[in-house]
């Protein structure tokens, strides 16, 4: 069975391949130096400390690739087979819900962490670290604060007969709510200006 590598990175005339199961140096350099035969490649370079392979060509992707498999080096994943990785949002939901579950709903996971950043804020602030620690964690817990739910259904696009939000709402509603993201957007640039 041929080793599977997955295109990680691609610019014209460069590719970057990237080998899970092909860790060891010799057998990497050794993939490396056979590439270098296949025509329209101007250099490749092995690192077996990530196991990747970068190739710089001035050829066709698609040839590469072939030459790739029909001296059997290695086959390359399609590009929607990437492994599956843990959804961290998912994560935080489960554990919301668990926790809401052993508290009889009493706390959230939202709320645990609001008065944990709190908390950390009174003790920056006793142990004399006003200026900086205080009053980001401060910010922290009120931006945390300000947060939707975690278990809150994401929008999405408007079932058939469904009517939005600020559709719905009369006209001086919506120029409040247009007015409202205005004066949020500003208040960002001018604290992205205060940061610099």
């Amino acid at each position: 069975m041929l080793p599977e590598a997955r295109l990680v990175h691609r610019l014209p005339g460069r590719l970057r391949f990237k080998f899970d199961r092909l860790r060891a140096a010799e057998q990497l350099l050794a993939v490396a130096e056979k590439m270098q035969g296949c025509p329209g490649i101007r250099s490749v370079t092995a690192n077996p400390l990530t196991g990747s392979l970068l190739i710089l060509h001035d050829t066709c992707e698609a040839d590469i690739m072939h030459y790739a498999e029909s001296q059997s080096l290695f086959s390359v994943r399609p590009l929607g087979a990437a492994p599956t990785r843990p959804d961290a949002a998912a994560g935080l939901r489960a554990l919301n819900q668990g926790l809401r579950q052993v508290t009889n709903g009493r706390v959230d996971l939202d709320g645990l962490l609001v008065l944990l950043l709190t908390g950390l804020a009174i003790q920056q602030a006793i142990e004399g670290n006003i200026m900086v620690p205080a009053t980001a964690l401060l910010w922290n817990a009120y931006t945390l604060s300000r947060m939707p739910p975690l278990d809150a259904n994401p929008p999405g696009p408007a079932a058939a007969g469904e009517v939005s939000t600020a559709a719905a709402l009369p006209h001086k509603g919506r120029a409040k709510t247009a007015s409202a993201a205005k004066t949020r957007q500003s208040a960002r640039k001018h604290r992205a200006t205060a940061a610099r």
